[in-house]
């Protein structure tokens, strides 16, 4: 065959990869052993470092293998440089109860307390959420009446005194989503703010209808869930400047997103019912089922989507057919990388292809 002719077959195969591009097949990795149904992996940064909970605790996962944290600590996030936040409940190692907690970040240095001894001493609790990658801390902060949205840097507490609360993410330019309790008069629902700018600014949602935050890209894309004050299960959002779109994910009684990536894909959980819940992806305007995107032979159905990362991976969990739950980590097939290889080896190849055609 001539060059001529092995030409448009590349442009195809190209095109083809834009079709497969737009919904992934994926790998499953089963990180855990077997645990219950709380078993699951939460989050990943762009390495595919990945931090989740198991039957015995809080656990790290990297190509190095697990790493078993404190078992008084529970891993709520971590960024791209490997820091994990969570919260710490009495000191490390003690195993006494629950009597104090605190947001504390694990990293190579070890276990470091986020916020000052001095806080709040007569009843010193907080707890934190996601971390970026200055290793700011969000989370709450109590103030001895109610846990408040807080931000925690260099033991320094913001607090956001918007009510019952907490600041569930924060992307790396500082921008801070979260969500708190609001009772009106006849009515007790949740709203959801964003810190930007130094300003903190309501999400808005109609009528008495309750919003949550969960996460947020470098964009300020914020993604989560409105549930109607008439009932119904509610629905996923995504929220960009000042507008909140809902996101159709097949119709669904019930659709949270819980994840956003700088390419603006979007994972979370759908269903029939509170109890009925499938994971989803929603990329380039269209809802996709992860299960049916899943590679046969994994043995488990996937159970929840929780986080994905500007690769693609997702960070989630899956159930075998006897009730046992895995923390899971899915790979689009084949990954990233290997695509960007072949689309430089079809370059060259075209490249070589000219320089082989004769002068007509």
């Amino acid at each position: 065959m001539s060059m001529r002719l092995k030409l448009p077959a590349l442009l195809l195969a190209m095109a083809s990869f834009s079709a497969v591009q737009a919904a992934p097949l994926y790998k499953v990795s089963i990180l855990s052993g077997p645990g219950y149904d709380t078993t699951k992996a939460i989050d990943l940064n762009n390495a595919g470092q990945v931090v989740g909970w198991t039957n015995s605790g809080s656990y790290l996962w990297t190509d190095q293998g697990a790493t078993q944290l404190d078992r008084d600590f529970r891993a709520t996030g971590i960024n791209n440089h490997g820091v994990v936040v969570g919260t710490m409940f009495n000191l490390p190692g003690t195993h006494y109860d629950e009597t104090s907690y605190h947001a504390y970040t694990y990293s190579s240095q070890g276990y470091q307390r986020v916020t000052p001894p001095t806080s709040h001493a007569s009843n010193p609790h907080s707890y934190a959420e996601d971390i970026n990658d200055s290793g700011t801390v969000v989370g709450a902060n109590f103030d001895g009446y109610a846990y408040l949205p807080a931000r925690f840097q260099q033991k320094q507490i913001t607090e956001f005194p918007l009510g019952y609360g907490d600041a569930s993410a924060i992307n790396n330019s500082g921008t801070i989503v979260g969500t708190f309790e609001y009772d009106e008069p006849g009515w007790f629902r949740h709203h959801s703010f964003i810190y930007l700018n130094g300003k903190v600014q309501d999400i808005p949602v109609q009528g008495i209808d309750s919003i949550y935050a969960e996460d947020l890209n470098d964009a300020n894309k914020v993604v989560g869930r409105i549930t109607a004050a008439t009932g119904g299960g509610g629905y996923a959002y995504i929220y960009s400047e000042g507008q909140v779109q809902k996101l159709d994910v097949f119709g669904a009684f019930y659709s949270q997103a819980s994840g956003i990536n700088n390419r603006d894909q979007v994972v979370g959980t759908y269903g029939a019912s509170y109890n009925d819940q499938k994971p989803f992806l929603y990329d380039g305007g269209t809802a996709y089922d992860l299960n049916a995107l899943v590679r046969p032979g994994s043995g488990v159905t996937i159970t929840g989507a929780a986080a994905i990362n500007d690769v693609g991976q997702i960070a989630g969990q899956g159930c075998d057919k006897s009730g046992n739950c895995y923390a899971l980590l899915l790979s689009a097939v084949p990954e990233p990388q290997t695509w960007g290889m072949l689309l430089a080896g079809l370059g060259l190849v075209g490249w070589m292809g000219r320089r082989r055609l004769p002068a007509d």
